[in-house]
């Protein structure tokens, strides 16, 4: 009787160590199966949609430099290898006519340098009134002629003159493309209240040092 219970309770206890060790070892290997889902989510590649993105330009045609065509009806080529701008020259042309008035000379002579900031994105890039006629007049990188060199207000120094035979002043602003002309008007000095300037803004051209329109 004593060896039997004995036997049962060994029984007994095998069954109870061995459900230990079985939950024991299904622990570990929940355990192990967690710790691998991290270490794989650690080292996995990111998914696609989260991945940098390379952009690649695309491949945009450069516009030409100008002259872009031999036969442009809007240029005239010159054997000196200058190249003018028709139109350009033809309202440079029609500065100081006798029948118009300093502004409007504004508005020609800063639509002339239109045709200059088109081929070049910019104002000529200079120091004072020669420098600026001189651009004008073909002395640039692409040897645009969008002034006359002959113009009759020209002087013998190559600086513009206006009506009264006073040089212009040019004056760049903060922008590339932004540029004040002035005129010291019939009383020939700048500064006074006669002055006539224009800035390519949009703007008429002002009077004065106040910049009241006239």
């Amino acid at each position: 009787m004593r060896q039997r219970a004995f036997t049962f309770f060994a029984l007994f206890a095998a069954i109870i160590g061995g459900a230990y060790l079985l939950s024991l070892s299904n622990s570990e290997n929940k355990n192990q199966s967690v710790t691998s889902g991290i270490i794989e989510s650690e080292v996995a590649p990111r998914p696609a949609h989260l991945e940098k993105q390379t952009v690649t330009a695309p491949n945009v045609e450069r516009s030409p430099k100008y002259p872009a065509k031999k036969d442009d009806p809007r240029l005239e080529r010159h054997t000196n290898g200058k190249v003018s701008f028709k139109h350009a020259i033809e309202i440079a042309r029609q500065m100081h006519d006798p029948e118009s008035d300093t502004y409007t000379d504004l508005e020609r002579l800063n639509e002339a340098i239109g045709f200059y900031r088109m081929v070049f994105k910019q104002n000529p890039v200079a120091g004072d009134n020669q420098m600026v006629i001189s651009a004008l007049t073909g002395n640039n990188p692409e040897n645009i002629i969008v002034f006359p060199p002959d113009h009759p207000s020209i002087n013998a120094n190559g600086e513009l003159l206006d009506r009264w035979e006073t040089p212009y002043f040019f004056h760049a602003l903060s922008s590339q493309t932004d540029l004040e002309i002035f005129s010291a008007g019939p009383d020939k000095k700048f500064g006074t209240h006669d002055d006539i300037s224009f800035t390519d803004r949009g703007s008429r051209p002002l009077r004065g040092g106040d910049t009241t329109k006239s």
